[in-house]
């Protein structure tokens, strides 16, 4: 259940706009479960967004060893 008052869209984007500055895997796997949460909140004009940081942060992921 989410806060009265939450903005996912904002919380998305504010996630989108830290991308380049997590550094490592447990960084991504923190992002990664964000998005998947926010995506059960997103309006649908959204979830193209959140499906294309999705794939962002895996491909940022597989980049670890360990994590392909």
């Amino acid at each position: 259940m989410m806060t009265p008052g939450f903005d996912s869209a904002a919380a998305l984007k504010a996630l989108a706009g830290r991308i380049g500055s997590l550094d490592e895997p447990v960084e991504i796997e923190r992002a990664l479960d964000e998005v998947t949460f926010l995506c059960d909140t997103l309006d649908p004009e959204l979830q193209l967004l959140a499906d294309g940081l999705v794939d962002t942060l895996r491909r940022r992921l597989a980049g670890f060893p360990g994590h392909a």
